[in-house]
Protein backbone atom coordinates (compact mmCIF):
# COMPACT_ATOMS: atom_id res chain seq x y z
CA UNK A 1 0.00 0.00 0.00
CA UNK A 2 1.32 3.31 -0.90
CA UNK A 3 2.03 6.37 1.55
CA UNK A 4 1.36 9.48 1.24
CA UNK A 5 5.21 10.41 1.57
CA UNK A 6 5.92 7.88 -1.18
CA UNK A 7 3.07 9.60 -3.45
CA UNK A 8 4.45 13.07 -3.63
CA UNK A 9 7.67 11.71 -4.21
CA UNK A 10 6.40 9.80 -7.23
CA UNK A 11 4.49 13.14 -7.90
CA UNK A 12 8.09 15.35 -7.72
CA UNK A 13 9.95 12.54 -9.39
CA UNK A 14 7.34 12.34 -12.38
CA UNK A 15 7.12 16.72 -12.33
CA UNK A 16 11.18 17.03 -12.09
CA UNK A 17 11.41 14.34 -15.34
CA UNK A 18 9.08 16.03 -17.61
CA UNK A 19 11.05 19.66 -16.68
CA UNK A 20 13.86 18.45 -17.02
CA UNK A 21 13.21 17.00 -19.85
CA UNK A 22 11.66 20.09 -21.05
CA UNK A 23 14.65 22.70 -19.89
CA UNK A 24 17.56 20.08 -21.81
CA UNK A 25 15.53 20.00 -25.51
CA UNK A 26 14.95 23.75 -25.11
CA UNK A 27 18.67 24.06 -24.57
CA UNK A 28 19.67 22.39 -27.28
CA UNK A 29 17.15 24.09 -29.73
CA UNK A 30 18.07 27.57 -28.22
CA UNK A 31 22.20 27.01 -28.57
CA UNK A 32 22.77 27.21 -31.85
CA UNK A 33 20.60 30.02 -32.18
CA UNK A 34 22.10 31.82 -30.05
CA UNK A 35 25.35 31.20 -30.95
CA UNK A 36 24.66 32.21 -34.75
CA UNK A 37 22.94 35.28 -33.30
CA UNK A 38 26.13 36.13 -31.11
CA UNK A 39 28.81 35.19 -33.53
CA UNK A 40 26.90 37.45 -36.15
CA UNK A 41 27.58 40.71 -34.71
CA UNK A 42 31.14 39.69 -33.36
CA UNK A 43 34.48 41.69 -34.62
CA UNK A 44 36.74 39.22 -36.56
CA UNK A 45 39.23 39.51 -33.46
CA UNK A 46 36.86 38.65 -30.92
CA UNK A 47 36.28 35.37 -32.98
CA UNK A 48 39.86 34.14 -31.15
CA UNK A 49 37.96 34.64 -27.84
CA UNK A 50 35.78 32.17 -25.99
CA UNK A 51 32.74 30.80 -28.62
CA UNK A 52 30.26 31.29 -25.94
CA UNK A 53 31.62 34.79 -24.60
CA UNK A 54 29.53 38.51 -25.80
CA UNK A 55 31.53 40.52 -28.04
CA UNK A 56 33.78 42.83 -27.05
CA UNK A 57 32.15 45.45 -28.81
CA UNK A 58 28.73 44.77 -30.73
CA UNK A 59 29.14 45.28 -34.57
CA UNK A 60 26.70 45.71 -37.44
CA UNK A 61 29.51 45.79 -40.04
CA UNK A 62 29.38 41.37 -40.53
CA UNK A 63 26.14 42.50 -41.82
CA UNK A 64 26.67 45.17 -44.10
CA UNK A 65 29.43 43.83 -45.79
CA UNK A 66 27.02 40.36 -46.66
CA UNK A 67 24.90 42.83 -47.78
CA UNK A 68 26.79 44.80 -50.09
CA UNK A 69 29.00 41.80 -51.04
CA UNK A 70 28.14 40.68 -55.32
CA UNK A 71 25.73 38.21 -55.29
CA UNK A 72 23.36 38.51 -52.29
CA UNK A 73 20.76 40.02 -53.50
CA UNK A 74 20.68 37.58 -56.92
CA UNK A 75 20.51 34.51 -54.30
CA UNK A 76 18.00 36.10 -52.05
CA UNK A 77 15.86 36.65 -55.44
CA UNK A 78 16.65 33.17 -56.73
CA UNK A 79 15.81 31.80 -52.94
CA UNK A 80 12.56 33.62 -52.91
CA UNK A 81 11.32 32.90 -56.36
CA UNK A 82 11.81 29.57 -55.60
CA UNK A 83 10.42 29.06 -52.32
CA UNK A 84 7.03 30.99 -53.36
CA UNK A 85 6.58 29.48 -57.01
CA UNK A 86 7.33 25.94 -55.36
CA UNK A 87 5.12 26.28 -52.20
CA UNK A 88 2.37 27.74 -54.40
CA UNK A 89 2.92 24.75 -56.71
CA UNK A 90 2.92 22.44 -53.92
CA UNK A 91 -0.20 23.54 -51.95
CA UNK A 92 -2.42 24.36 -55.33
CA UNK A 93 -1.79 20.34 -55.91
CA UNK A 94 -1.01 18.04 -53.07
CA UNK A 95 -4.29 19.72 -50.96
CA UNK A 96 -6.93 18.91 -54.00
CA UNK A 97 -5.01 15.34 -54.58
CA UNK A 98 -4.98 14.29 -50.78
CA UNK A 99 -8.78 15.78 -50.96
CA UNK A 100 -9.23 12.93 -53.76
CA UNK A 101 -7.24 10.19 -51.89
CA UNK A 102 -9.04 10.70 -49.16
CA UNK A 103 -12.50 10.17 -50.22
CA UNK A 104 -11.43 7.59 -52.36
CA UNK A 105 -9.29 5.34 -50.88
CA UNK A 106 -11.56 2.40 -50.73
CA UNK A 107 -11.30 2.09 -54.25
CA UNK A 108 -8.49 0.13 -55.24
CA UNK A 109 -6.70 2.91 -57.79
CA UNK A 110 -7.08 5.74 -55.29
CA UNK A 111 -5.65 2.99 -52.56
CA UNK A 112 -2.39 1.60 -54.50
CA UNK A 113 -2.00 5.62 -55.30
CA UNK A 114 -1.86 6.47 -51.94
CA UNK A 115 0.72 4.04 -50.88
CA UNK A 116 2.34 4.96 -54.09
CA UNK A 117 3.41 8.66 -53.05
CA UNK A 118 3.91 8.11 -49.17
CA UNK A 119 6.42 5.42 -49.74
CA UNK A 120 8.65 8.11 -50.84
CA UNK A 121 9.11 8.69 -47.33
CA UNK A 122 10.65 5.77 -47.01
CA UNK A 123 13.39 6.57 -49.74
CA UNK A 124 16.78 8.96 -48.91
CA UNK A 125 16.84 11.75 -50.82
CA UNK A 126 21.13 10.55 -51.83
CA UNK A 127 18.74 7.16 -53.25
CA UNK A 128 17.10 9.43 -56.23
CA UNK A 129 19.95 12.21 -56.30
CA UNK A 130 21.98 10.86 -59.24
CA UNK A 131 18.85 9.73 -60.98
CA UNK A 132 17.03 13.11 -60.09
CA UNK A 133 20.08 14.90 -61.94
CA UNK A 134 20.74 12.60 -65.12
CA UNK A 135 17.33 13.02 -65.66
CA UNK A 136 17.07 16.60 -64.96
CA UNK A 137 20.14 16.83 -67.29
CA UNK A 138 18.44 15.20 -70.21
CA UNK A 139 15.26 16.81 -70.05
CA UNK A 140 17.42 20.65 -70.08
CA UNK A 141 15.58 21.25 -66.40
CA UNK A 142 19.31 22.05 -64.44
CA UNK A 143 18.11 25.42 -64.12
CA UNK A 144 15.73 27.61 -61.08
CA UNK A 145 12.83 26.21 -63.25
CA UNK A 146 13.71 22.42 -63.54
CA UNK A 147 14.55 23.07 -59.26
CA UNK A 148 10.81 24.48 -58.71
CA UNK A 149 9.69 21.60 -60.76
CA UNK A 150 11.81 19.15 -58.36
CA UNK A 151 11.34 20.63 -55.41
CA UNK A 152 6.97 20.60 -55.63
CA UNK A 153 7.49 16.86 -56.64
CA UNK A 154 9.53 15.72 -53.74
CA UNK A 155 6.95 17.31 -51.59
CA UNK A 156 4.22 15.11 -52.18
CA UNK A 157 5.11 11.92 -50.08
CA UNK A 158 4.84 13.78 -46.52
CA UNK A 159 2.32 16.67 -47.98
CA UNK A 160 -0.18 13.94 -48.99
CA UNK A 161 0.46 11.67 -46.02
CA UNK A 162 -0.64 14.41 -43.51
CA UNK A 163 -2.87 15.57 -45.77
CA UNK A 164 -5.21 12.89 -46.88
CA UNK A 165 -4.87 11.76 -42.59
CA UNK A 166 -6.66 14.83 -42.48
CA UNK A 167 -8.92 14.58 -44.96
CA UNK A 168 -10.05 11.68 -44.31
CA UNK A 169 -10.95 12.59 -40.52
CA UNK A 170 -13.93 15.09 -41.87
CA UNK A 171 -17.21 13.39 -41.90
CA UNK A 172 -18.33 12.38 -45.01
CA UNK A 173 -21.60 13.99 -44.13
CA UNK A 174 -20.10 17.21 -45.12
CA UNK A 175 -19.73 16.18 -48.74
CA UNK A 176 -23.25 14.59 -49.06
CA UNK A 177 -24.86 17.48 -47.96
CA UNK A 178 -23.34 19.64 -50.22
CA UNK A 179 -24.04 17.05 -52.93
CA UNK A 180 -27.88 17.58 -51.58
CA UNK A 181 -27.28 21.05 -52.37
CA UNK A 182 -25.95 20.86 -55.63
CA UNK A 183 -22.50 21.11 -55.38
CA UNK A 184 -20.10 19.02 -57.41
CA UNK A 185 -16.69 17.50 -56.10
CA UNK A 186 -14.87 20.21 -57.00
CA UNK A 187 -16.83 22.90 -55.80
CA UNK A 188 -17.17 20.89 -52.56
CA UNK A 189 -13.48 21.13 -52.12
CA UNK A 190 -12.76 24.10 -52.83
CA UNK A 191 -15.80 26.05 -50.98
CA UNK A 192 -16.13 23.75 -47.73
CA UNK A 193 -13.58 21.22 -47.34
CA UNK A 194 -10.47 23.22 -48.22
CA UNK A 195 -11.41 26.02 -45.41
CA UNK A 196 -12.02 23.41 -43.08
CA UNK A 197 -7.94 21.83 -44.38
CA UNK A 198 -6.47 25.17 -43.30
CA UNK A 199 -4.57 23.90 -39.76
CA UNK A 200 -3.40 21.20 -42.16
CA UNK A 201 -2.17 23.61 -45.04
CA UNK A 202 -0.65 26.08 -42.84
CA UNK A 203 1.27 23.15 -41.10
CA UNK A 204 2.44 21.71 -44.71
CA UNK A 205 3.16 25.34 -46.03
CA UNK A 206 5.35 25.90 -43.15
CA UNK A 207 6.83 22.67 -43.71
CA UNK A 208 7.36 23.03 -47.07
CA UNK A 209 8.69 26.33 -47.08
CA UNK A 210 11.19 25.66 -44.57
CA UNK A 211 12.22 22.68 -46.42
CA UNK A 212 12.92 24.50 -49.51
CA UNK A 213 14.31 27.54 -48.57
CA UNK A 214 17.10 25.63 -46.21
CA UNK A 215 17.95 22.85 -49.18
CA UNK A 216 21.08 23.01 -50.12
CA UNK A 217 21.74 19.68 -52.01
CA UNK A 218 19.26 20.09 -54.58
CA UNK A 219 20.42 23.39 -55.50
CA UNK A 220 24.10 22.07 -55.57
CA UNK A 221 23.47 19.59 -57.84
CA UNK A 222 20.62 21.18 -59.84
CA UNK A 223 22.11 24.71 -60.25
CA UNK A 224 24.64 24.89 -62.81
CA UNK A 225 24.76 29.10 -63.04
CA UNK A 226 22.60 30.46 -60.41
CA UNK A 227 22.56 30.26 -56.51
CA UNK A 228 20.83 30.32 -53.94
CA UNK A 229 20.63 31.69 -50.17
CA UNK A 230 22.64 28.49 -48.76
CA UNK A 231 25.25 28.18 -51.76
CA UNK A 232 26.13 31.92 -51.48
CA UNK A 233 26.44 31.12 -47.72
CA UNK A 234 28.76 28.29 -48.68
CA UNK A 235 30.93 30.48 -50.36
CA UNK A 236 32.37 31.84 -46.89
CA UNK A 237 34.19 28.51 -46.63
CA UNK A 238 37.38 28.10 -48.25
CA UNK A 239 40.19 25.44 -48.56
CA UNK A 240 42.23 26.82 -45.55
CA UNK A 241 39.47 28.90 -43.64
CA UNK A 242 36.10 29.52 -42.83
CA UNK A 243 35.07 33.02 -42.19
CA UNK A 244 32.63 32.87 -39.37
CA UNK A 245 31.40 35.92 -38.90
CA UNK A 246 30.29 36.80 -42.14
CA UNK A 247 28.96 33.57 -42.28
CA UNK A 248 26.75 33.76 -39.25
CA UNK A 249 25.27 37.52 -40.47
CA UNK A 250 24.53 35.65 -43.55
CA UNK A 251 22.48 32.78 -41.31
CA UNK A 252 21.11 35.00 -38.78
CA UNK A 253 19.80 36.95 -42.47
CA UNK A 254 18.15 34.20 -43.81
CA UNK A 255 16.83 32.87 -41.24
CA UNK A 256 14.18 35.89 -41.09
CA UNK A 257 12.03 35.21 -43.95
CA UNK A 258 10.89 31.87 -42.11
CA UNK A 259 10.66 32.68 -39.10
CA UNK A 260 8.15 35.60 -40.10
CA UNK A 261 6.36 32.55 -42.20
CA UNK A 262 5.89 30.77 -38.79
CA UNK A 263 5.11 33.04 -36.66
CA UNK A 264 1.75 33.71 -39.07
CA UNK A 265 1.41 30.15 -38.97
CA UNK A 266 2.12 28.75 -35.65
CA UNK A 267 -1.58 28.69 -33.90
CA UNK A 268 -2.33 26.17 -36.71
CA UNK A 269 1.32 23.94 -36.79
CA UNK A 270 0.75 21.92 -33.52
CA UNK A 271 -2.85 21.20 -34.64
CA UNK A 272 -2.45 20.41 -38.14
CA UNK A 273 0.45 17.74 -37.48
CA UNK A 274 -1.66 16.09 -34.76
CA UNK A 275 -4.73 15.75 -36.54
CA UNK A 276 -2.85 15.11 -40.00
CA UNK A 277 -1.09 12.25 -38.26
CA UNK A 278 -3.21 10.80 -36.03
CA UNK A 279 -6.75 11.03 -38.07
CA UNK A 280 -8.08 8.21 -40.46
Amino acid sequence: MTTGAESKMRRFLGKFGIYFVLILTSVIVVFPFYLTVLTAFKQPADARNFFLALPVKWSFDNFEQVLTRGGYWDALKNSAIITVIATFGTMAINTILAYFLGRNQHKKFFNFAYYFFIIGIFIPFQVVMIPLVILGKGLGMLNLQGLICMHIALSFPTNVFLMTGFVKGVPRDVDEAAMIDGCGPIRTFYQIIMPMMSPIIATTLVLTVLGVWNDFTLPLVVLQKDKTLPLFIYNYRTKYITNFNLAFAAYTLSMIPPMVVYLFCQKYIIKGLASGAVKG
